[in-house]
């Protein structure tokens, strides 16, 4: 298949650059990366849009641009968007639409207005509810990264318009995303010898970075250990205040990693131990993953994707409203053979997750959309 694939937007960071740094990493850039060269392995000729911008609106623009150059010159059996919402697919569909092509359109979708726990698009894009589900319509097959995420979007669609959902789920395929194996591989590293606990996620209100500072100052003052979090709290926010006073408190033994590269991030992940979230929101968590690849033991809320990720490994998970997640946490800490079980059992689960995997998934969806019903 000759594919042409529209990455999402990403500051303008991509996986291989020097400042490409923890506090950029996430699914825009690792795992659209590998996707695309496992479909190459699998024998697809896979024509990249490369955007340079780093300002958003510039990228939107001169993206859109691209996409109709080349298909004015080029020849697609399929466009494949890793983001149904950067650009909006709707765009790109209207767009094949007035150069008179016959390409279809597949789509990931990795968040949605239509989850109700997705605060971040609820808050910054208020509006832009129906254009999130005219997006997901617009396209031929709508790749989804859990069960869950399917679930949800069904019932919250279904619940506003019951012919909108029928349509829909005809065209949502649950095929993961990858991580980046072979990136991890090559970073591996020794655990740390002082037990290590990290937090991996970005400082957005659905991850809750103040619940996990609350517990990393109580954790820290129980038991010896070290606390790495690999990203940096924005510059407006207040957490930043928070994330200086416990470091000055706790002094080397609490990592702040906001200038980390993406290698050093991976070997931070093969040296901690216990890796842990507070999101209450999680449509599949590629954070989580890498740690989980990376032999960590994970204490993660039962919520959203999550019970879907670790699957029988159900010793990972916390109830939030019932749990002392500090307790938890210095459980594990202090169960070296318990610890390595759970992350032993996790990185196994792991591996459903690699890019050879995924790739044969979305390359089944890529074939029926261009085969037709």
């Amino acid at each position: 298949m000759r594919i042409l694939f529209v990455p999402t937007y990403t500051s303008g960071i991509v996986r291989g650059e020097v400042d490409a740094a923890s506090d950029a990493v996430g699914y825009g850039i690792t795992a659209a990366a590998v996707l695309v060269e496992q479909l190459a392995v699998l024998g697809h000729a896979v024509d990249t849009i490369d955007i340079a911008s780093r300002d958003r609106q510039r990228w939107y623009a001169e993206c859109l641009e691209t996409i109709a150059s080349r298909l004015g010159s080029g020849r697609y059996d399929v466009i494949l968007c890793f983001h149904s919402f950067w650009p909006f697919a709707s765009e790109v569909r209207r767009i094949v639409d007035d150069c008179g092509r016959s390409v279809p359109i597949v789509a990931y979708n990795h968040g949605s207005h239509w989850d109700p726990t997705d605060a971040f698009r609820q808050e910054r894009y208020p509006a832009l509810r129906w254009a999130d589900l005219g997006n997901l319509l617009a396209v031929d097959a709508v790749l989804l990264v859990s069960d869950y995420m399917r679930a949800t979007l069904l019932r919250e669609v279904g619940d506003a318009s019951a012919e909108a959902a029928e349509q829909l789920a005809a065209r949502l395929w649950v095929v993961g995303l990858p991580i980046d194996t072979d990136l991890l591989d090559a970073c591996l590293t020794e655990k740390e010898q002082a037990p290590t606990v990290v937090f991996n996620h970005s400082f957005s209100e659905g991850k809750r970075p103040a619940a996990f500072l609350d517990v990393a100052e109580e954790v820290l003052e129980r038991r010896p250990a070290r606390i790495v979090i690999t990203r940096g709290a924005p510059v407006n926010s207040p957490l930043r205040g928070r994330l200086s006073l416990l470091a000055k408190r706790f002094g080397s033994r609490v990592t702040i990693g906001e200038t980390l590269t993406i290698p050093d991030y991976f070997r931070a992940l093969w040296g901690s131990h216990v890796q842990v979230s507070t999101a209450t929101h999680e449509s599949l968590g590629i954070a989580t993953l890498e740690a989980m690849y990376a032999r960590n033991c994970c204490l993660l809320p039962d919520l959203g994707a999550y019970p879907e990720v670790v699957g029988p490994v159900r010793e990972a998970l916390y109830d939030p409203k019932e749990e002392s997640l500090a307790d938890r946490i210095v459980g594990a800490l202090e169960d070296p053979e318990g610890r390595v079980a759970v992350a032993d059992r996790l990185a196994e689960r792991a591996g459903r997750y690699r890019p050879d995997v995924v790739a044969r998934d979305v390359e089944k969806v890529l074939r029926s959309v261009c085969l037709g019903p």
